[in-house]
């Protein structure tokens, strides 16, 4: 018979009839110890037509765990000796509840315990008493978990191990009884992890990758927000790697640009740092676009007339500021009074590339000389830049010049077998003399070179010509060939070979 502790029962017990009239009474007894309970019963007795007698006791119990497994019993008795009558014995199962709620072994329930991510932790959790044995289960970082389950002659004991997984701080362990119910313990993890997930945009705005474009003017509010335990230090940096917003034990920071201007414009990094983290800290960074027409940059040439000699080749170049335009948005486009240049030829030659573009102009004639301007547009507008081109004079030659002129001869008679020799005699010495000019030329124009002063474009004033030297000159529709033109203190040289018809 179950009977549930501290739970009233009734039993009765019923005789017969007979006569003289019947006794009841009440038993409980174990193994070694038989208690009379009848003190705790009430009779009651039936008389029958034919003189006889029956009767009834009814005993109310409240047991413990301490009769857990006694017996039960009563019996019946008229006062003659040899005639009492025992009844079956009842054998009595007590059921309790558990001495407490379950234990985690080794925690307190108001503590908070500190674990790192993905560190293993294995527990046990144990209830003692009850019956029958309660059932345990556990759940812990919001994780299935291979749970094994001990009993003994009084607990029952169920272990887990599992990995600590961030932002499911509790382990909770559960009792359920047929008498006690269901009783929980649980314990508290803080879960430490490194900063992770950070979110770096403009607030309000969307954005698939890590440009984002705004209008001039507007205000821009940029948010970080970093994920991670402690809270983290979090920094946002401009272009110049500047520190431009800061807070420390917080999840996210913020910093607002009034009035947002073209020179706002650029790359933004947000780095996230903890005791996990040391330097720079994981980082994420964003490329903040402003709608702004094309502007010179300051390292552009300003605009003004530029000297360029005749026959000379010339450079124009333009830089734009960088005002971080979407990508292959911005076009440059070259004009000569008001015509524009197409690339292609020998005569003109266009290279862009990002925000710089290039116009060489070669070979200068009278012509070329004028207005030339460019034509810089994107998605907000276009800026233009012009250049005049001017004639520049060639500069005049110091150096005097020696005219050796060899005179060719007719040969004939006598005096030609002379002239001949004189000849020979000449042409060798021409030879030897050729060689040591050309060696000397040689060193001269080494020597120009390395002094020849380089091109500066933020120089507007400054011009440097650039003479190409023909290997011909046409005297009086006959052709010499110059040799070399060598310094000599203030005297010079110049050979030349005789004229060729």
């Amino acid at each position: 018979m179950y009977i549930e502790e501290n739970e009233m029962q009734t039993i009765s017990c019923n005789s017969s009839s007979c006569f003289p009239k019947p006794i009841v009474k009440w038993y409980l007894r174990n193994s070694t110890v038989t208690e009379e309970i009848t003190n705790l019963s009430r009779q009651s007795y039936i008389s029958q037509k034919d003189g006889l007698t029956s009767a009834e006791s009814i005993i109310h119990l409240l047991l413990n765990r301490t009769h857990d497994s006694w017996y039960l019993y009563c019996e019946v008795w008229t006062g003659l000796a040899y005639f009492d009558i025992a009844s079956k014995e009842i054998l009595l199962n007590v059921t309790y509840q558990p001495d407490g709620p379950p234990i985690i072994v080794g925690y307190e329930q108001d503590k908070i315990y500190q674990i790192v991510e993905s560190e293993s932790v294995k527990l046990n959790c144990t209830v003692t008493g009850g019956k029958p044995f309660a059932t345990l289960k556990m759940a812990c970082f919001n994780t299935s978990t291979t749970q094994n389950t001990v009993t003994t002659e009084t607990t029952v004991t169920i272990q887990i191990a599992c990995k600590a997984i961030r932002n499911h701080s509790n382990c909770t362990c559960q009792s359920d009884h047929i008498v006690g119910g269901t009783q929980k313990t649980y314990i508290s993890f803080d879960v430490l992890f490194p900063p992770s997930n950070i979110n770096f945009a403009i607030l309000g705005k969307k954005s698939e990758s890590e440009q984002l474009v705004v209008k001039k003017n507007e205000e821009v509010t940029l948010e970080c927000i970093a994920e991670s335990n402690p809270y983290p230090e979090i920094v946002i940096r401009n272009e110049m790697n500047e520190n431009i917003a800061w807070k420390i034990n917080n999840i996210s920071v913020q910093h607002t640009i009034d009035n947002v201007s073209c020179s706002d414009a650029g790359e933004y990094s947000c780095s996230a740092r903890n005791i996990f983290i040391f330097g720079q800290g994981v980082k994420s960074r964003l490329i903040l676009i402003v709608k702004c027409p094309p502007r010179p940059s300051a390292d552009n040439l300003k605009e003004g007339k530029l000297a360029v000699v005749l026959h000379s080749d010339v450079t124009l170049q333009f830089l734009a500021q960088n005002y971080f335009d979407e990508e292959n948005n911005t076009i440059f486009t070259w004009y000569n009074q008001n015509s524009s240049l197409q690339n292609g030829g020998r005569k003109y030659i266009i290279s862009s590339l990002g925000l710089q573009s290039t116009l060489i102009v070669r070979n200068v004639t009278q012509t070329d000389y004028g207005q030339y301007h460019v034509e810089v547009r994107n998605s907000a507008g276009f800026y233009i830049h012009y250049y005049e081109l001017q004639t520049k004079a060639k500069q005049p030659t110091t150096d005097s010049t020696l005219i050796w002129t060899l005179i060719s001869v007719s040969a004939g008679t006598f005096v030609s077998t002379i002239i001949a020799g004189v000849v020979a005699f000449l042409c060798c010495r021409f030879i030897r003399r050729r060689q040591h000019l050309k060696q000397s030329s040689k060193q001269t124009v080494e020597d120009i070179h390395e002094n020849q002063p380089t091109f500066n474009p933020d120089e507007i004033d400054t011009v440097h010509e650039y003479e190409e030297l023909d290997d011909e000159h046409r005297i009086d529709d006959r052709t010499y060939m110059e040799m070399h033109t060598i310094k000599a203190g203030d005297d010079a040289h110049r050979d030349y070979l005789t004229p060729t018809l």
